[in-house]
């Protein structure tokens, strides 16, 4: 009986300390109990007195190591237990409280040594399992708030590569869902912000790749059946230009091979229908292109295989076109179609001029003045002077014009407006000097050689031998050089004012009908046209119609007629 009292004394002492201190047994852990219990003082705590004014135990106890929790009727609590939002297991048949991997009603819970419910990654028995905010075990995919996972059905993580039957992911060596670039087996894949793994075209934030089915990476020559694609050896899907077996291909900046005209925003190519470039000539819509070596579409003049050629700034070929100073024919090959120049000095020093209309291989060669003075008045030679200059005008406007331009390439017509400039200008009669050269007093067109025989008068002076003024010699050296080689030769020999021909009877009817002349089928001797004719030239000298006047010529249309018969000579020779 003394004993019993000791007890209960003892239970009433420490319930006032702990009434003292403020605090109840439903406050107090577990674990907290468990260090109360290991004490020497309190380790026979009963919940139950005989003497009910006595106050209940509520809360945690240990009996025999495993713990319970008494409810606040004296009761084992069973079930789920919330403790200040932490929840303990304890047994639905006798209110122990549960540790460890637990199913629970089909669900699996983690409860620590203390009871308490787990959340967020477990390591148990060497395994990582994850629980939600709701303590269960989580399996499939799960974000645990930095990544992703995919949790096999036991719990346990999942490596390697997972296919859910719509998607693949890999999964890494601590199961993290990878996205980007992974290399597996030497191999790259491809995985999307959502993990999956990409297939087709992909961008992964700097350049393009196109993934095979099975995600690997496409090496290569590309054709989507719509366009072609070239993807280098690391898989990038290339722009611009690309080197390939020793051709130069174009590609978009949507990767596709270009064909046809390209600009890469330096120069124009043309790409043929297997993307690479076009060299050389090249012709489309009637239209010719010439492609360097290089394949750029070439602008300007351009030298070809010895021949010139002018290409628009769209790139095509002129065709029957003056050029600046040049004629480009029906083929585009382009000539120098006038020129100005000279061929030799006169015996005072004045500059022997020439006008060249033309570059073909067919040559017309017409001199005018080489009689300084003629008959009709003092320095009539003036009027052949500016006769010959409106001969040459009327052949550049036909160039011009381009109706006869194609025909007329085929020659080299060359004018020589005065061939005794010297007589022309200083002469003083047409008997003498102006008639003949000035410092030689020479007669040019009885000076040459084929035929020569020597003159003594004034008015028809040579001297004992041809070629004996400077003027006569530069006269024809020039012919010879002029006519060399060519497929075709007329020489025109243009005087005034007998109203006749004299040479070859086919060129002649030209200015027959004109004129109205009447032809002379001959070839005297020394004469320039004798010269022409030996060297194998159709050659005429013209004596123009006698006039009155200068206005006499204008009215007549001495050049006008001059020029249509010219061009009718080269129009059909």
């Amino acid at each position: 009986m003394q004993a019993s009292k000791r007890k209960v004394l003892k239970y009433v002492i420490l319930g006032s300390i702990l009434s003292a201190q403020f605090l109840t047994f439903n406050s107090i852990k577990a674990n907290e109990l468990k260090k109360i219990n290991n004490s020497d003082n309190i380790n026979d705590i009963v919940l139950k007195s005989d003497n009910l004014n006595e106050k209940k135990h509520i809360g945690w106890i240990e009996q025999d190591g495993k713990w319970y929790y008494i409810n606040s009727d004296g009761s084992k609590h069973t079930g789920w237990l919330n403790l200040n939002n932490t929840y303990y297991y304890l047994d639905p048949f006798n209110g122990e409280m549960q540790t460890g991997m637990k199913e629970i009603n089909g669900y699996k819970y983690y409860l620590d040594n203390s009871g308490a419910i787990q959340t967020g990654w477990v390591k148990y028995n060497g395994q990582y399992y994850f629980f939600g905010s709701d303590g269960a075990m989580r399996t499939g995919w799960i974000n645990d708030g930095w990544t992703d996972y995919y949790l096999k059905k036991d719990g346990t993580i999942y490596k390697g590569w997972l296919d859910d039957g719509l998607n693949k992911y890999f999964m890494d060596e601590n199961g993290q869902m990878r996205r980007g670039w992974v290399k597996y087996n030497g191999e790259y894949y491809f995985f999307g912000s959502d993990g999956a793994m990409r297939t087709g075209w992909i961008n992964d934030g700097w350049t393009d790749y196109y993934l095979k089915k099975d995600g690997t990476i496409y090496k290569g020559w590309l054709d989507d059946g719509l366009n072609k694609y070239f993807m280098d050896e690391n898989g990038q899907m290339r722009r611009g230009w690309v080197k390939y077996n020793g051709e130069y291909y174009f590609f978009g900046q949507d990767g596709a091979m270009r064909t046809g005209w390209i600009n890469d925003g330096y120069a124009y190519y043309f790409m043929n229908s297997n993307g690479q470039i076009t060299k050389g000539w090249f012709t489309e819509d009637n239209n010719k292109y010439y492609l360097g070596n290089d394949g750029v579409m070439r602008i300007g003049w351009q030298e070809i295989d010895n021949n010139w050629y002018y290409f628009e700034q769209s790139g095509f070929m002129a065709r029957n076109k003056i050029i600046e100073d040049w004629y480009v024919n029906s083929n585009g090959v382009g000539e120098r179609y006038i020129e100005k120049s000279t061929y030799g000095k006169s015996g005072r020093g004045r500059e022997l001029e020439y006008y060249k209309v033309g570059s073909g291989k067919k040559v017309l060669f017409a001199v005018f003045g080489v009689h300084g003075y003629e008959d009709a008045w003092n320095g009539d030679a003036q009027e052949l002077y500016l006769i010959a200059q409106k001969a040459y005008n009327n052949l550049v406007k036909q160039y011009e014009v381009g109706t006869n331009a194609d025909d007329l390439s085929e020659w080299s017509v060359y004018l020589i407006p005065s061939a005794n400039p010297d007589g022309r200008i200083d002469g003083w009669t047409n008997y003498g000097p102006g008639r003949t050269t000035i410092t030689t007093k020479n007669d040019i067109n009885r000076s040459f050689p084929i035929g020569f025989r020597p003159y003594y008068s004034a008015r028809n002076y040579t001297g004992d031998s041809y070629l004996g003024s400077p003027e006569a010699k530069a006269l024809y050296n020039f012919i010879n050089k002029t006519m060399d080689g060519a497929t075709e030769k007329i020489l025109l020999d243009v005087h005034g004012w007998e109203d006749k021909t004299i040479g070859d009877s086919n060129i002649a009817s030209y200015f027959d009908k004109e004129f109205g002349f009447r032809n002379i089928p001959k070839y005297p001797g020394g004469f320039v046209i004798t010269y022409g004719n030996a060297i194998g030239a159709k050659s005429v000298l013209v004596e123009l119609p006698f006039p009155k006047s200068h206005e006499d010529i204008l009215r007549r249309d001495f050049s006008g007629k001059f020029s249509r018969a010219l061009l009718n000579i080269l129009l059909n020779n």
